[in-house]
């Protein structure tokens, strides 16, 4: 099953082979920020119910990309659209949906949301103990 954390790793994995020599952070940045770097983070998981034992889970995830430039920021914005289109998990691939960035104060921030199917496990019936019954006939 894909965790929230393999999420996450995925798309900082993506992240580090597209853009190898920019630190990606995945926890919050106290100081010292190195541009060009990103910020990944987890927002809201969502889940809904389908049909039988089907469900689905959706993963939200934020990357922010400190740059240099509007210019370079729309370049990597146009990237990431392609970057996390799909991100190798370490449990399977995932494909991003309603991906959208905006350049906000100077960060571009993007948004991509990765929906999981999922299926519940089987419940084990519940089977009755076994009965011993005897029966003793009298005689007449």
């Amino acid at each position: 099953m894909i965790t929230v954390n393999d999420v996450k790793d995925g798309v900082v994995r993506a992240l580090v082979t597209r853009w190898p020599d920019w630190a990606v952070y995945d926890e919050p940045i106290q100081q010292g920020l190195k541009e060009p770097c990103f910020r990944v983070q987890v927002l809201p998981i969502t889940q809904t119910s389908g049909i039988g034992r089907r469900r689905i889970r959706s993963h939200s995830v934020a990357v922010a990309y400190f740059g240099l430039s509007d210019e370079d920021r729309h370049a990597v914005g146009a990237e990431l659209l392609e970057v996390l289109e799909r991100i190798d998990t370490g449990s399977g691939l995932a494909t991003g949906s309603g991906m959208q960035y905006q350049i906000v104060d100077d960060v571009l921030q993007m948004s991509v949301q990765y929906s999981i199917h999922l299926m519940r496990a089987r419940a084990e019936p519940q089977r009755m103990q076994k009965l011993k019954e005897e029966i003793k006939l009298e005689e007449s």
